[in-house]
């Protein structure tokens, strides 16, 4: 039980959500200028878990980390066994 809890832990940190900044400003209508605004931490979906919830099986995502702030994200598609 203890070895699927870490397996658990350790996709989730991967493909569930990270830190960021969301950013909003008000804006003037006349004059379309942003006078106004706030930054605030939310956490935001790398993966939305429906997408991982309707894989077929067989299927995928795979996550490189690229440097401290990016990483390529996409879905590997199922690849059949030819040899058979």
């Amino acid at each position: 039980m203890l070895k699927i809890q870490i397996a658990l832990n350790i996709f989730a940190k991967v493909f569930w959500t990270r830190t960021s900044e969301k950013i909003t400003k008000q804006y003037d209508n006349k004059d379309k200028s942003s006078s106004k605004g706030s930054t605030k931490e939310v956490e935001e979906y790398i993966v939305h878990p429906n997408l991982l919830k309707f894989l077929k099986t067989g299927e995928t995502y795979c996550k490189i980390q690229l440097n401290i702030n990016g990483h390529y994200l996409d879905k590997l598609p199922i690849v059949e066994n030819k040899e058979k």
